[in-house]
Formats: structure tokens, C-alpha cells, sequence
């Protein structure tokens, strides 16, 4: 084994025999912090995201979607250089937000719709918070839908630029824009098993990050609440938006924007786990986040000083 690979293993190794140490050394707390994440999960995700994901999986699989997808081919493949399956993922990421973008790439490129390298791109594309965190749960904390709407629009404009300059500078160009018709249909209970194992997938990641999160505060002291919120959305968004909203400043507005762009780790993990799936790498596409994330930062700034 080389010795790069035997470094990384011995690390993992370490990473987790300490998790299970501090783990153990308050079980109680710790698991606490479990439950609220599965309490969350059962309570917000699942009751939209079963729906949600069984429709989606539907609607990929449709005439009507290869039809729509036809359609955009030509202005998203000279726009963001992918064909119109990727289009189609961009849509229903709007629409519905995390991970929703990544379960659609995942499931166009498991037909065969999307190829290895379009892929990631279409997978950056459809990368997008869905308008009802932004205009409504942000909207809330922060006590004005004006910051909402700033967050949503400052949001989309990094995402749509970072899209439009990646495959230009990679020197990427999609080799066809069709969308080749669906034939095989998949039996309906397969595609509820996936779906239902996909969401536990989901739970069992929100559970861990809210334990890890736990964990990180505990050996931090108080914190102010433009750093703590910082901290907590790098790990999850909702409770860096949340805590980060207390502070009420332009500079809180700007990072909540580029937390809700970057996704947290809870997030990208979520989207991850189905993206590898599509052969998307790990690494790039975080990196690619990272970019989400600086670019709506920039542009919410100067605008959250004007409006605030």
C-alpha cells in the first residue's frame, strides 16, 4: 500500500477512535443531540422529501420531461454548456432545493442521460437552495423578507456565473444536446425502496452532523454570535442562518448568503451521497461549493450595506 494511502487510513483511524471517545465520554448529551437531528429529519424532511423524491424520480422517467429537456437544450448548452437533461436537474433544484438537484443528477445519469463529465458540471448547476428556505425560514430569522429575497437572487447569481465561467475555463463542451428517449420503466416498488433508502441515508447524516456539531461546542467557550454562527453553518446551514440573524448586521446577511450558497457540510454530504453515485468526485465539487459560496458573498456585501 503506498505510503500516501497508509497516512490517510491511520488518520480516519484516529478521527474516528477519538469521535467514539468523546462520544462516549457524555453518551447522554451526545445522544440527545441525535435525536433532535432524527427529530428534525422525521419531522421537516420526510413528510416533503418522500413525496418529493417519488415524484421526481417519476417525472425523470416521463415523455414529458425528455420533451421540456429537448427544449432547453439549446439555450442551456450555450449558456452553462450542459444538454437539457442537465437543465431538467436545474429546474427541479429550483424548485425544490437541497438535495433535490443531486438526486436528479444521480438519477438522469443512472439512464444513461447524462454522461460521467456532464455530470459534474450539471451537478454544480443544480446545486441550489430551493426559494422557500430563503424566502421563508431566512426571511423569518432574520425578520424582513427584503433580506429573503436578498439572499435568494445574491444566491442564484453565484451560482449561475460560477456555472457559466467552470466548463469555459476547463475548456469543457457537451458532445450532444439530445436527450435520448426513456424506455425502460422502472417498477414502481424498486423506486419507492430507493427512495425510502435515500432518506434514511439523509437522517442518518443529519443525526452525525448535529452529534458533531455538539461535539464542537462543547469544547469551545461562548462565542460571539457572527463567529459562532460562522462555525455552525459550516457544519449546517439552518442553525448558521439561525444564529447568525441574532447578530441583525449587513456583514451577517452577507456570510448567512454564502453558508445557504456553500451548503455546509451536512448538506454536500447529502448531495454527495448521491453524487458519487453519478461519478461526480468529492474534492472538485466541494471546491466548487467553496466558489458558490465566496462569489454570493461578494455580491450580497456591498448590496446587504445598501439595503440595511
Amino acid at each position: 500500500m503506498p505510503l500516501s494511502k497508509k497516512l490517510s487510513s491511520a488518520a480516519l483511524f484516529l478521527l474516528l477512535l477519538g469521535f467514539a471517545a468523546v462520544f462516549l465520554s457524555a453518551p447522554a448529551r451526545y445522544g440527545e443531540s441525535v435525536l433532535c437531528g432524527l427529530m428534525l429529519w422525521l419531522s421537516c424532511i420526510v413528510p416533503t422529501a418522500l413525496p418529493l423524491f417519488v415524484v421526481l424520480s417519476l417525472l425523470i422517467n416521463s415523455p414529458a420531461f425528455s420533451a421540456l429537456a429537448r427544449r432547453l437544450s439549446k439555450p442551456f448548452g450555450a449558456l452553462y454548456r450542459v444538454s437539457g437533461a442537465g437543465a431538467g436537474a436545474l429546474l427541479l433544484s429550483l424548485l425544490s432545493g437541497y438535495p433535490a438537484g443531486a438526486r436528479a443528477v444521480f438519477e438522469l445519469a443512472k439512464s444513461g442521460k447524462l454522461g460521467r463529465e456532464e455530470a459534474f458540471y450539471a451537478a454544480c448547476l443544480a446545486s441550489t437552495s430551493g426559494p422557500s428556505f430563503c424566502l421563508g425560514a431566512a426571511a423569518g430569522m432574520f425578520g424582513s423578507a427584503k433580506a429573503g429575497l436578498l439572499i435568494l437572487l445574491s444566491h442564484l447569481a453565484a451560482v449561475g456565473t460560477v456555472s457559466f465561467l467552470l466548463p469555459r475555463l476547463k475548456g469543457y463542451a457537451p458532445r450532444g444536446n439530445a436527450l435520448p428517449p426513456s424506455k425502460d420503466r422502472q417498477p414502481f416498488l424498486e423506486l419507492l425502496a430507493g427512495t425510502v433508502q435515500s432518506l434514511l441515508s439523509i437522517g442518518a447524516l443529519i443525526a452525525l452532523f448535529f452529534c458533531l456539531k455538539e461535539m464542537l461546542f462543547s469544547f469551545l467557550p461562548p462565542l460571539p454570535p457572527l463567529l459562532e454562527g460562522t462555525l455552525q453553518g459550516l457544519l449546517e446551514v439552518t442553525a448558521g442562518v439561525n444564529a447568525l440573524s441574532k447578530a441583525g448586521t449587513p456583514l451577517s446577511l452577507a456570510i448567512s448568503c454564502a453558508e445557504v450558497s456553500f451548503g455546509g457540510l451536512c448538506v454536500n454530504s447529502q448531495q454527495l451521497s448521491f453524487l458519487t453515485g453519478a461519478g461526480v468526485k468529492p474534492l472538485p465539487f466541494l471546491f466548487v461549493k467553496l466558489l458558490h459560496g465566496a462569489l454570493a458573498f461578494a455580491i450580497c456585501l456591498p448590496l446587504a450595506y445598501a439595503l440595511f
